[in-house]
């Protein structure tokens, strides 16, 4: 046996921890260099601002954060129950609350059997 075998990680290259930190060191050597490179290079600006040093890398950080926040809170009224998406057989009767929860309850629980029992007659039909 040679000494120079290859062990890789079963996950795959992105997943090795010193491909990961080399990974890492291109992209924070990148950001040294173009952020050195605006002081360097003179931009054609339409606008003060745009003159000062680094503002499109502070202004696209600044643009990302609010971004984050503004979906943070979207989530509060977008975001549907755990089993919504199991509620084929639901026909909106009325406001009442307490009915469609026993219904949606009720249709989730014939789902789950239904799925079970699709299960059970493919291992039978497996042997």
């Amino acid at each position: 046996m040679s000494g120079n075998h290859h062990t890789s990680s079963p996950e795959g290259f992105f997943y090795q921890p010193k491909t990961i930190q080399w990974i890492l060191r291109v992209f924070y050597g990148l950001c040294v260099i173009l952020i050195a490179l605006d002081f360097i290079i003179h931009r054609h600006t339409e606008t003060p601002i745009e003159k000062i040093p680094g503002f499109y890398a502070l202004y696209g950080f600044i643009a990302c954060v609010i971004l984050v926040l503004i979906s943070n809170q979207m989530r509060k009224f977008v975001m549907r129950g755990e089993h919504y998406y199991e509620m084929e057989g639901y026909e909106a009767k009325s406001d009442d609350t307490k009915s469609y929860k026993k219904e949606n309850n009720e249709i989730g629980t014939r789902a789950m059997e239904s799925h079970k029992l699709k299960n059970k007659e493919k291992g039978k039909k497996d042997k």
